[in-house]
């Protein structure tokens, strides 16, 4: 017996040294191997130094300690790093390839679908929505679901819900009494930007289910009832900040299976959240919304439908309200700015005596530097941080880089927007510069800086860009004119004149703000 418990004992040990050296592989050896195989290109940036584990994530942790937005480095090593095509990026125990110039960009796009294509890695938020065509690997069955989507969310269809969307911004700013201070103003906004979501897709009868609220069980276990929206924000959130948590890579049997918290937590959450998703499906009534075009559509599933639809929500409303509250923010930040913005929304008739039951969309869309300031704002603080990870699934070379099929690779956002040879002045927040009539526009091109096509990375680019553009941008120009045609606003706790500040996905800054009503 003793024999036997011996032999059980040292397979047993054998397994644990075996795995040992596994993790040690995967975690120091590979990405090893891999920084210093492709340090070697002169045209591949690297850092001077080998981290292990951490890589990237150790100067997204130095930034959150200094009170910083978690991405806020990313601007200042844009200047070193557009010096390249290609970036290495250790992520954990992935070993990443990141596209930085636009000639390597243009032909990471051209790549698509075939030889470079979306990854189900099955963690952070896309363990939200695993089977949202956002996700999924391309095929002709997710292409045609994007494309469908993409023709229910066009620019003629959105407009016809305006009116609704401007009730949905009355209702959230006649709660805010005057001179009140908000606490945080990113979850008013994203209240705003979640129920014109719900209303476009589910139909403006779901406000009761909305309003309902459901358990949810915060980072020290203590139990709260949230609403919908806010239940959202904190679900997306949590999965976002998994991908910050080094068991996430280094242990992923533990994210995938949450078999621990936060990912066990995480997961309860989730499933609520998606229970209620279910529930305003069963009660969707209004046969003009987004959600019973696609059930009357014969080439959708269930599931799919389903997956989409919260798929839609989830990657749009965070993203379009932490967009308005940056926007916002740099706004007051360029006083001057500010002015010119409601100076050309005055000379269109937009004041708090505005018929706003009868507006004509094209008024909103007349105004030019709203958009301006919309577009600057979107490449000085893009609210996405990260793109999701590519997969290659055949041998391909950018740049002249040879990439071997099964590696991970996806292009970076910020390089690309701070780029000292694209942009004048990259690090000031412009508006002018997408105006090509304006004196800084013409600067520029006198300078030799003209942005490429590939300079704007916030919505994406070819077969995998963002679905949701043209309503992003409207309901963006929508809040934004409301807003400012209503209230005047103050962003307290020195927030304009502190360093750092930014209102990106993940980050932790709160904007707190102080409501004025004219």
């Amino acid at each position: 017996a003793m024999d036997q418990l011996w032999n059980i004992l040292r397979y047993v040990m054998y397994f644990l040294m075996g795995y040992l050296a596994y993790i040690i592989y995967l975690a120091f050896l590979k990405p090893f191997l891999f920084w210093m195989k492709y340090k070697k290109y002169k045209n591949v940036y690297a850092y001077p130094y080998f981290i292990p584990i951490f890589g990237d994530l150790w100067y997204h942790v130095q930034d959150m300690k200094n009170d910083k937005a978690h991405y806020d480095h990313k601007k200042y090593q844009a200047a070193d790093v557009n010096k390249y095509d290609l970036k290495v990026k250790i992520d954990g125990i992935n070993c990443v390839i990141q596209v930085i110039s636009c000639k390597a960009l243009e032909q990471f796009v051209a790549y698509q679908p075939t030889k470079i294509d979306n990854i189900l890695e099955h963690r952070g938020i896309t363990k939200a929505v695993p089977e949202g065509f956002i996700n999924a690997p391309t095929t002709k069955k997710t292409f045609e679901r994007r494309k469908l989507f993409t023709s229910l969310l066009n620019m003629n269809k959105a407009s016809c819900m305006v009116p609704l969307w401007l009730d949905r911004c009355k209702e959230a700013f006649d709660s805010i009494k005057d001179g009140e201070e908000v606490k945080n103003f990113g979850i008013k906004m994203n209240n705003i930007i979640f129920n014109m979501f719900i209303s476009i897709l589910y139909g403006a009868d779901q406000m009761d289910l909305v309003s309902e609220t459901r358990p949810y069980t915060n980072p020290d276990n203590t139990v709260e009832e949230v609403n919908f929206c806010e239940y959202l924000i904190r679900t997306t959130n949590s999965h976002v900040l998994q991908n910050f948590n080094p068991c996430t890579t280094l242990f992923p049997y533990i994210n995938r299976y949450c078999l621990m918290d936060p990912y066990k937590r995480d997961h309860k959450n989730l499933m609520i959240l998606r229970a209620w998703f279910v529930k305003m499906v069963e009660n969707v009534t209004d046969p003009n919304c987004v959600c019973s075009q696609v059930i009357n559509s014969q080439d959708y599933t269930h599931d799919e439908m389903f997956e989409d639809l919260i798929t839609i929500v989830v990657a749009g409303t965070e993203t379009t309200s932490r967009t308005i509250v940056s926007i916002l923010y740099y706004l007051k930040k360029c006083p001057d700015k500010l002015a010119k913005l409601r100076k050309e929304m005055k000379e269109h008739g937009f004041d708090k005596n505005t018929d706003w039951a009868n507006l004509n969309v094209d008024r909103v869309l007349g105004l030019d530097y709203l958009l301006c300031c919309i577009k600057e704002g979107l490449r000085i603080d893009s609210p996405v941080v990260e793109v999701f990870n590519y997969y290659t699934y055949d041998n391909i070379e950018i740049c002249g880089v040879p990439i071997p099929k099964n590696t991970f690779i996806k292009p970076d956002i910020y390089s690309a927007h701070y780029d000292m040879e694209k942009w004048l002045k990259p690090h000031e927040y412009q508006p002018e510069r997408h105006d090509p009539d304006s004196e800084f526009a013409k600067k520029a091109l006198e300078d030799g800086l003209r942005p490429h096509t590939y300079s704007r990375r916030s919505f994406g680019h070819g077969k995998r860009a963002c679905p949701g553009q043209t309503l992003a941008y409207l309901k963006m120009r929508v809040v934004i004119t409301y807003m400012l045609s209503n209230v005047e606003y103050e962003v307290l706790d020195g927030l304009t004149t502190k360093e750092g500040v930014g209102f990106g996905a993940g980050s932790l800054i709160i904007p707190r703000f102080k409501i004025n009503k004219f």
